[in-house]
């Protein structure tokens, strides 16, 4: 025992002296000789250990029980989760055990990670009794619930199957909507453009509307009594006391003219500048200017634009009526303008007499002169009276001057080849205006951005676009009624698309009523050929447009 104790007293020296020893050498495995010897030392030495173990080693009474091998044939080993317990416990037994022995836990800690290892390790083989199976007797219950969960699965999923058989019906349906309305526009595209003899064909109106009562017989039969109240009114009117009234009105108008120093005859004077505004005369003027074709044609278009809505807001001023020897149209002067905007602020004019224009001209009122303008014709004396005038009053004048041409009417034309492509012939948008403000040259600049915009929103135009839309060849009106702005992207010409789209735009105008007229470059050797290859007329006139420009607006004005 005393050699015993001597070994002990050199194990625990040993271990004093190595106090970084690490935890791994703990662990590490130990032969079965010096783990017997280890027990047998702790047994010796119950100081080692803590009182309170010690204490529930004493009452602990440990019983042998004797099972049949017969019966241990059923056990199995011992669950996961029941070893992953166990080791718990054992760890938080370890740690108990370590807080109270301070001074040799390292000793303590070694021999007890040993102890668990071990203890796991005979545990993974260990066979113990099977557990009651307590589930058993809700076999039933459960079955149930998983059926029942069953069932409203299936139905969830009949319900879901079927709404979606419905969304799917829908989509087919609205497919089949949907191309059968392409089949329609392209249906009624084509007849936009294939209108028999120039003349578009609408339907017929009822005859229940034809039959409806006039509003103004209408409103006669809500008023009883016409007769009576007719006679009232006669009455009335041929009463002392109206005359009377009226007499008296006509004494203070005469009084207010004398005291302004202004004769009564000189109100009744015709003016020497005249503003159109009857609808009636405006539709007269309209005949009256074909007789006086190819000079009046830019006039003729002007006017024709304000009998049909007027969109640009323009209007006719003349040197007298109905005998008028020279007319004018102007913006309205209530229409809103920019100064710089040359493209908008454009004068139409048409003269019998050169002497009535310049009259025009310098009268006060007809021309405003204080913003950059334009003036448009077809007549040879244009450009001298223009600058003449314009010169006393300081503008600038620049003058550009084109071949003038008219198309015949157009009966036809071939869009065989469009057939068998992807390539739309439809008409400009305002997403376009970038575009056609680029390419013109005219353009560049936001004052004719804006004017392109107008004319694609009030006049008639036609495009070529490709499969993605984007446009390839067209041409549109401007506010005078002529064809401009004819252009084709370079990678599509010499395809026919130039063509395709003049004749087009031809036919539109022609159904609506206005003459098919151009202006052409001498240079454009292209557009003069096209011109020809269609049959179109070169007048004998030249179509001059004059841009003028007042000092306080030089060098801002783009051309």
């Amino acid at each position: 025992m005393s050699s015993k104790a001597n070994n002990s007293k050199k194990k625990s020296q040993q271990l004093k002296r190595n106090p970084k020893r690490k935890t791994d050498d703990e662990e590490a495995e130990l032969p079965g000789k010096k783990v017997r010897n280890t027990v047998k030392k702790n047994k010796n030495h119950p100081k080692h250990l803590s009182s309170e173990v010690t204490r529930q080693t004493k009452h602990t009474t440990l019983k042998q029980v004797k099972i049949a091998s017969n019966k241990r044939q059923t056990w199995q080993p011992l669950s996961k989760s029941s070893r992953e317990h166990l080791q718990t416990m054992m760890e938080s037994v370890v740690i108990s055990i370590l807080s109270n022995s301070i001074r040799e836990n390292k000793q303590i800690q070694y021999h007890l990670n040993f102890l668990k290892k071990r203890l796991l390790q005979l545990c993974e083989t260990l066979k113990v009794p099977p557990k009651k199976p307590q589930d058993l007797s809700r076999v039933s219950s459960l079955l149930k619930m998983e059926r029942a969960q069953h069932r409203a699965n299936e139905e969830g999923l009949a319900s879901l199957q079927e709404e979606t058989d419905k969304m799917v019906a829908t989509i087919e349906s609205m497919t089949g909507d949907i191309h059968s309305l392409k089949n329609k526009v392209h249906v009624l595209t084509s007849e936009m453009f294939q209108i028999d003899n120039g003349v578009l064909s609408l339907p017929e109106l009822s005859q229940k509307s034809l039959r409806a009562p006039i509003l103004q017989r209408e409103i006669l039969t809500l008023i009883p009594n016409q007769n009576s109240l007719l006679k009232d009114l006669e009455v009335l009117h041929n009463s002392s006391q109206m005359k009377h009234i009226l007499s008296h009105i006509n004494l203070m108008f005469m009084n207010l003219v004398k005291s302004l120093g202004v004769e009564l005859l000189a109100l009744h004077s015709p003016e020497k500048m005249q503003v159109l505004n009857c609808s009636t005369k405006l539709l007269l003027l309209e005949k009256m200017l074909k007789s006086h074709f190819p000079e009046s044609l830019k006039v003729y278009g002007a006017v024709m634009n304000i009998n049909r809505g007027n969109p640009f807001q323009k209007e006719v001023v003349l040197d007298s009526w109905p005998d008028f020897k020279a007319i004018i149209t102007r913006r309205q002067k209530e229409a809103e303008t920019d100064n710089l905007d040359h493209y908008t602020n454009a004068y139409a004019v048409f003269y019998k007499d050169v002497n009535a224009y310049r009259q025009l001209l310098e009268e006060h009122g007809v021309i405003n002169w204080d913003q950059v303008f334009q003036i448009q014709g077809l007549q040879s004396e244009l450009y001298d009276v223009s600058k003449a005038v314009a010169d006393s009053k300081q503008v600038d004048v620049k003058l550009a001057s084109f071949k003038a041409a008219c198309l015949p009417p157009i009966s036809t034309a071939d869009t065989s080849f469009l057939m068998n492509s992807s390539v739309q012939l439809t008409y400009l948008s305002i997403a376009d205006v970038d575009l056609l403000n680029q390419t013109w040259s005219r353009g560049g600049n936001e004052q004719c951005r804006r004017y392109i915009a107008n004319l694609i929103s009030c006049f008639p135009s036609v495009c070529v676009r490709d499969d993605k839309g984007n446009p390839m060849s067209w041409s549109m009106t401007d506010q005078f009624a002529t064809m401009c702005h004819g252009y084709t992207m370079p990678e599509h010409r010499r395809k026919g698309y130039n063509r395709l789209v003049i004749l087009m735009l031809a036919r539109k105008l022609q159904s609506q009523g206005f003459p098919c007229q151009g202006n052409i470059l001498d240079d454009n050797t292209t557009s003069i050929n096209l011109a020809k290859s269609i049959h179109s007329d070169f007048l004998p006139c030249r179509f001059h447009r004059l841009i003028l420009t007042p000092p306080a607006f030089s060098g801002q004005v783009h051309p």
